[in-house]
């Protein structure tokens, strides 16, 4: 008798998350792209976001904390072909308040900012990376101090 053949079976493709997807499920900060040609935050800069490879709680208060704690440990200037205005900063997060019925949150920050050593240039890609890494989380509102 022939040999018969045995039925291989062919493996199912693994779905991959698309960066939009994963932009939902993962924990994201934001760090700046700087202007062509520039290593800093002047110019015409725009944050960009970093996916983490933590999964989100599904709590947007604890979600936003733990993408502020990463963005502030960063701690070197240069990540890849980004800038972090934050570099040289050590910024911590002192309290939370959340006042449900209006989905509005305060965060007193907390450690050491060289305010009077900044850059004006770093001092707006702080505010451009705290303000994208928060309203990520789909608050809609901020004061700026």
């Amino acid at each position: 008798p022939a040999p018969t053949e045995t039925p291989t079976e062919t493996p199912l493709p693994t779905e991959t998350e698309t960066i939009g997807e994963m932009l939902k499920t993962h924990i994201v900060f934001y760090l700046i792209m700087p202007e062509k040609g520039r290593l800093d935050a002047c110019g015409n800069i725009k944050a960009e976001p970093i996916i983490s490879k933590r999964i989100r709680t599904g709590d947007k208060l604890q979600d936003v904390q733990i993408a502020l704690k990463m963005l502030f440990s960063v701690g070197v200037r240069r990540y890849d072909v980004y800038y972090n205005a934050l570099w040289d900063t050590q910024f911590t997060i002192e309290s939370v308040d959340y006042i449900a019925n209006r989905d509005y949150m305060t965060i007193t920050f907390g450690g050491y900012f060289p305010f009077t050593k900044l850059a004006k240039c770093d001092k707006q890609g702080i505010r451009e990376q705290i303000w994208s890494t928060f309203f990520h989380y789909g608050f809609k509102e901020k004061t700026d101090p």
